[in-house]
């Protein structure tokens, strides 16, 4: 018998209850310090019974963040699962789903930091009657640095609607699934689009999916600290990544994108040849703002749609 159910049959009864599975997808990014303080939280809760860490790799590039990772195979209850391909996040997502074994789950992102010694009994703490329990997510200013100021920005202006007096107001709304606790028995009807490939709004459309079928969603504040602020290049590439999605299931996403809304009122005001003019001419010079040190969130925003517009177009003539 294990030491700690000894300890927890010490007055010949169990109070074992709980069983956990915590997912977290990585790609190019050494996540063993997240593996180790999530089990050793794990180890520690004297209401869970079993427990496994399953970290799974979408066919990273970076050999050494592998090598490091490899190592998350010696920690008990852990597996670090590799895979030669990229298949996007909301695809190894979906594979994971079918891999877990409890009838709880964690979702984690990969470059996310525990800030809270209680962080995996809090949110054991709220599972009585719920589907989907939200912990959210913080932004650090020591991971801002002079080549990530785009989305630093965009995330620090973005806390508003992280906050949990919002996100209680609508839990829906915005949903992520950078830090959830989800019954497993979910997954039975909703999933992750295996058919997405790329990077963007895979967490918005499973929160559609989410409200369609009814399942309740708790906003709690136990949130994680996004460590993983992308280069502005990066975050750039990975936005017109998403918009190349939402253009593909803009009819699925309407309820849950503001920029596919705004699109629409342009269209009702038949001012989308405006826009696409507007972005012919200035699409230049907004990137090169948005990918100073100093971007304009505004013109972020501006080129987005911009950009989705000439992409929705695009896909037009092609049909």
């Amino acid at each position: 018998m294990k030491a700690k159910e000894q300890r927890l049959l010490f007055f010949g009864f169990s109070l074992l209850t709980m069983q956990l599975s915590i997912l977290i997808p990585t790609y190019n990014y050494v996540c063993t310090k997240l593996a180790k303080d999530l089990a050793s939280q794990c180890y520690r809760c004297t209401t869970l019974d079993d427990y496994e860490i399953i970290v799974a790799d979408d066919g990273s590039t970076d050999s050494t963040s592998i090598a490091q990772n490899r190592s998350i195979n010696d920690i008990p209850h852990c597996r670090y699962a590799e895979s030669a391909e990229n298949i996007g996040r909301s695809r190894i997502l979906h594979k994971m789903v079918l891999q877990m074994q409890f009838p709880w789950v964690i979702i984690i992102d990969s470059d996310a930091e525990v800030n809270s010694e209680n962080f995996i009994k809090t949110y054991l703490e709220n599972t009585s009657g719920q589907d989907v329990v939200c912990g959210g997510i913080v932004t650090s200013e020591k991971y801002k640095r002079l080549d990530n100021t785009l989305r630093y920005k965009y995330e620090s202006k973005a806390c508003t609607i992280r906050a949990l007096q919002y996100r209680k107001k609508h839990p829906y709304r915005f949903f992520s699934s950078f830090n959830i606790l989800i019954r497993a028995q979910v997954f039975e009807k909703v999933n992750f689009d295996d058919a997405l490939t790329q990077y963007g709004y895979e967490d918005t459309l499973f929160g559609i999916q989410l409200e369609k079928n009814n399942f309740n969603i708790l906003h709690i504040n136990n949130p994680l600290v996004h460590t993983g602020i992308d280069t502005n290049e990066k975050y750039l590439l990975k936005t017109e990544q998403a918009l190349q999605n939402l253009v593909t299931l803009k009819n699925q996403l309407q309820t849950g994108s503001l920029l596919y809304q705004y699109y629409l009122r342009l269209q009702k005001l038949h001012l989308i040849p405006f826009l696409l003019l507007w972005h012919k001419v200035f699409a230049t010079l907004e990137r090169k703002i948005i990918l100073s040190q100093h971007p304009n969130l505004f013109l972020f925003n501006l080129y987005k749609l911009g950009y989705f517009a000439k992409k929705t177009k695009e896909a037009t003539l092609a049909m």
